[in-house]
């Protein structure tokens, strides 16, 4: 009896080791995973950051020309304006 005993301590410290081993397996294989991942979109992340800055750029000279053309006309309509109510 005491020998059935100490082989189901003994199965049971085997089976705890071997679950603690295939969740260490699992959590280096998604380590990993999650590495390959990262080489993965980390160039991704570089190039949508550099689309995104020309897209600001090409946005704030739209901008720019937008303002410059409403200060034209305003300027345009004010001299317009000046000209026809003489006072």
């Amino acid at each position: 009896m005491p020998v059935a005993v100490r082989l189901v301590e003994v199965l049971a410290i085997v089976s705890l080791v071997a679950t603690m081993a295939a969740g260490a397996a699992v959590i280096i294989f998604m380590e990993k995973c999650l590495h390959f991942l990262v080489m993965i979109i980390d160039p991704l992340v570089a190039s949508i950051n550099f689309i995104l800055g020309v897209l600001k750029f090409v946005f704030l000279k739209i901008i720019y020309k937008l303002t410059y053309i409403m200060e034209h006309l305003t300027a345009t309509l004010w001299d317009k304006s000046s000209q026809k109510c003489p006072s």
